[in-house]
């Protein structure tokens, strides 16, 4: 009798499709063209910062593959989330402590600290745009007023601290950005 193949996790599937899809995005927006690929999935994503600190660069769902990425690497952790439980922008950002929102944030942030970096969360609910949530302090650090309309954008407290929440899209169309995140 032969073993009967195991099925694939579906959400696995997605969620290494998105971080794909998320790291070509950043790559494009960072460098200002399509190739090379600069940001990339870490190995298990990120698992493997959690069995050895002495690899701060690998903590996180995306690492820098070419030294051009590290200006945004060295500044944020950045953890991705997708699927149907990421639902939608209000119902996590003013959930309980229950939310999934509130779980990632917190992970997020305490990998973050660990390693000395700001946290990024890219959330991609399914079906709906992806969405960044960061520090209120390090967005207000990057002076988008310069270039950006605010009003899709959403402050809250999440554990503890000040967040600012706004569309993935907002920053991919914004490469001004990147010269205030690789500002001293």
């Amino acid at each position: 009798m032969t073993a009967k193949p195991k099925a694939k996790v579906r959400g696995r599937g997605k969620g290494g499709a998105n971080e794909r899809l998320v790291c070509r995005q950043l790559s494009e927006w960072w460098t200002g063209q399509k190739k090379p690929v600069v940001f990339w999935r870490s190995g298990g994503s990120g698992s493997v910062q959690t069995v050895s600190k002495d690899s701060p660069a690998m903590a996180g769902d995306v690492m820098a593959t070419h030294p051009d990425g590290y200006g945004l690497i060295d500044r944020f952790l950045i953890e991705l989330k997708c699927g149907r439980q990421c639902r939608t922008l209000d119902q996590l950002m003013y959930g309980s402590e229950k939310s999934p929102l509130f779980r990632w944030w917190v992970k997020a942030r305490m990998e973050a600290d660990a390693v000395g970096r700001g946290p990024m969360l890219i959330v991609s609910p399914q079906g709906r745009q992806a969405y960044v949530v960061m520090l209120t302090m390090a967005w207000l650090g990057l002076d988008p007023a310069k270039t950006i309309d605010w009003r899709p954008f959403l402050t809250t407290v999440l554990a503890q601290d000040y967040v600012a929440a706004f569309p993935f899209a907002t920053l991919l169309e914004n490469p001004q950005l990147r010269a205030d995140i690789e500002r001293p």
